[in-house]
């Protein structure tokens, strides 16, 4: 954490980032690779979510592994379109970058309950 800090007291600010004459040099430079990992980490998330619940070798464990992973689906595509109507009403456009990263958020969001809530809260 400290070496971190000092890291980037040392090395200062990306010069220009936040001159809004420059802000197009600083926008995502690949919507396709953003995506593409976006949805490699929300499939990842599947495995990381169900693979916490232990086993699977009763059908019990079974229901509760597909419950997470119904839960983590739903709280990666609520969050997306979350991000995505919010961005609508904040700026105006339809940004893929704002869908994947409330994709993420809402991956992020659902992980610590997901075996414990019902699928309407994963919403």
């Amino acid at each position: 954490g400290i070496g971190a800090l000092v890291g980037a007291v040392i090395a200062g600010p990306r010069q220009g980032r936040f001159n809004p004459d420059r802000a197009a040099e600083f926008r995502p430079s690949s919507t396709i690779f953003m995506t593409l990992g976006s949805l490699i980490l929300w499939f990842g998330w599947f495995g990381f979510n169900a693979g916490s619940t232990g086993s699977m070798h009763n059908a019990e464990d079974s229901f509760l592994g597909a419950h997470v992973m119904l839960n983590t689906a739903m709280g990666a595509a609520a969050g997306g379109c979350a991000a995505f109507i919010a961005d609508h009403i904040v700026s105006g456009g339809l940004h893929v970058s704002s869908f994947a990263n409330g994709i993420l958020a809402g991956l992020v969001s659902v992980t610590a309950g997901c075996g414990n809530m019902e699928t309407g809260s994963a919403f």
